[in-house]
Protein backbone atom coordinates (compact mmCIF):
# COMPACT_ATOMS: atom_id res chain seq x y z
CA UNK A 1 0.00 0.00 0.00
CA UNK A 2 1.39 3.33 -0.93
CA UNK A 3 2.29 5.93 2.27
CA UNK A 4 -0.58 8.04 0.46
CA UNK A 5 -2.91 5.08 0.76
CA UNK A 6 -2.25 4.41 4.28
CA UNK A 7 -2.82 7.76 5.74
CA UNK A 8 -6.01 8.01 4.38
CA UNK A 9 -6.72 4.67 5.91
CA UNK A 10 -5.68 5.75 8.95
CA UNK A 11 -7.50 8.95 9.10
CA UNK A 12 -11.15 6.90 8.18
CA UNK A 13 -9.90 4.64 11.28
CA UNK A 14 -9.24 7.56 13.49
CA UNK A 15 -12.71 9.16 12.94
CA UNK A 16 -14.45 5.78 13.20
CA UNK A 17 -12.44 5.13 16.73
CA UNK A 18 -14.00 8.39 18.32
CA UNK A 19 -17.03 6.82 18.23
CA UNK A 20 -20.68 9.11 18.10
CA UNK A 21 -20.09 13.01 17.92
CA UNK A 22 -23.42 13.70 16.59
CA UNK A 23 -24.77 14.10 13.29
CA UNK A 24 -24.77 13.78 10.62
CA UNK A 25 -23.28 10.08 10.05
CA UNK A 26 -21.05 8.49 7.89
CA UNK A 27 -21.68 5.10 7.54
CA UNK A 28 -18.74 3.31 5.17
CA UNK A 29 -19.12 -0.10 4.23
CA UNK A 30 -16.61 -2.40 2.80
CA UNK A 31 -17.65 -5.08 0.23
CA UNK A 32 -15.34 -8.10 -1.25
CA UNK A 33 -15.93 -11.39 -2.27
CA UNK A 34 -14.02 -12.77 1.07
CA UNK A 35 -12.73 -11.41 4.41
CA UNK A 36 -9.15 -10.18 3.26
CA UNK A 37 -10.03 -8.18 0.01
CA UNK A 38 -12.45 -5.33 -0.33
CA UNK A 39 -12.90 -3.85 -3.65
CA UNK A 40 -16.42 -1.71 -3.38
CA UNK A 41 -16.88 0.89 -0.91
CA UNK A 42 -19.91 2.53 -0.35
CA UNK A 43 -20.56 6.03 2.06
CA UNK A 44 -23.99 7.11 3.11
CA UNK A 45 -25.03 10.45 4.71
CA UNK A 46 -27.73 9.89 7.81
CA UNK A 47 -28.47 13.69 8.92
CA UNK A 48 -30.39 12.91 11.90
CA UNK A 49 -31.42 9.61 14.10
CA UNK A 50 -33.87 7.66 13.16
CA UNK A 51 -33.09 9.22 9.52
CA UNK A 52 -32.83 8.11 5.88
CA UNK A 53 -29.90 7.78 3.93
CA UNK A 54 -29.71 11.05 2.35
CA UNK A 55 -26.52 11.10 -0.06
CA UNK A 56 -25.02 8.07 -1.07
CA UNK A 57 -21.69 7.18 -3.29
CA UNK A 58 -19.78 4.14 -4.07
CA UNK A 59 -16.39 3.54 -5.20
CA UNK A 60 -15.08 0.52 -7.16
CA UNK A 61 -11.72 -0.79 -7.46
CA UNK A 62 -11.03 -2.71 -11.07
CA UNK A 63 -8.06 -4.69 -9.54
CA UNK A 64 -6.97 -5.04 -5.75
CA UNK A 65 -8.30 -3.54 -2.57
CA UNK A 66 -9.91 -0.68 -2.62
CA UNK A 67 -8.97 -0.16 0.47
CA UNK A 68 -5.10 0.59 -1.30
CA UNK A 69 -6.80 2.78 -3.84
CA UNK A 70 -5.20 6.45 -2.80
CA UNK A 71 -7.29 8.18 -4.95
CA UNK A 72 -10.53 6.15 -3.75
CA UNK A 73 -9.52 6.75 -0.15
CA UNK A 74 -9.17 10.46 -0.57
CA UNK A 75 -12.38 10.89 -2.37
CA UNK A 76 -13.92 8.60 0.11
CA UNK A 77 -12.87 11.45 2.64
CA UNK A 78 -13.89 14.38 1.01
CA UNK A 79 -17.46 13.15 0.47
CA UNK A 80 -17.25 12.70 4.65
CA UNK A 81 -15.87 16.26 4.59
CA UNK A 82 -18.55 17.71 1.92
CA UNK A 83 -21.27 16.88 4.57
CA UNK A 84 -19.79 17.90 7.55
CA UNK A 85 -19.82 14.41 8.91
CA UNK A 86 -19.38 14.88 13.04
CA UNK A 87 -19.55 10.89 13.69
CA UNK A 88 -18.39 7.84 11.21
CA UNK A 89 -19.38 4.58 11.45
CA UNK A 90 -17.62 1.88 9.62
CA UNK A 91 -18.38 -1.75 8.36
CA UNK A 92 -16.19 -4.89 6.52
CA UNK A 93 -18.70 -7.09 4.66
CA UNK A 94 -18.66 -9.95 2.00
CA UNK A 95 -20.74 -8.83 -0.77
CA UNK A 96 -23.58 -10.88 -0.08
CA UNK A 97 -24.69 -9.51 3.25
CA UNK A 98 -26.07 -6.37 2.41
CA UNK A 99 -29.03 -6.71 4.64
CA UNK A 100 -26.97 -8.00 7.64
CA UNK A 101 -24.73 -4.91 7.10
CA UNK A 102 -27.78 -2.30 8.44
CA UNK A 103 -28.47 -1.17 4.38
CA UNK A 104 -31.63 -1.92 4.29
CA UNK A 105 -34.11 0.62 2.71
CA UNK A 106 -31.52 3.34 3.27
CA UNK A 107 -31.76 2.77 7.26
CA UNK A 108 -28.84 1.99 9.83
CA UNK A 109 -29.47 -1.35 11.18
CA UNK A 110 -27.22 -3.47 13.72
CA UNK A 111 -23.80 -1.29 13.20
CA UNK A 112 -20.70 -1.47 14.72
CA UNK A 113 -18.20 0.95 15.23
CA UNK A 114 -14.36 0.00 14.14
Amino acid sequence: MSLKATWYQDKLKKKAKRGFNGYPIATVTYYGPNDQLANKVAVGIILEEEGEVTALQKWFADEGDIRKNAKAMAEVIAFIAHHSAMSVISRACKSFCVNACGINGGRLGGHQIL
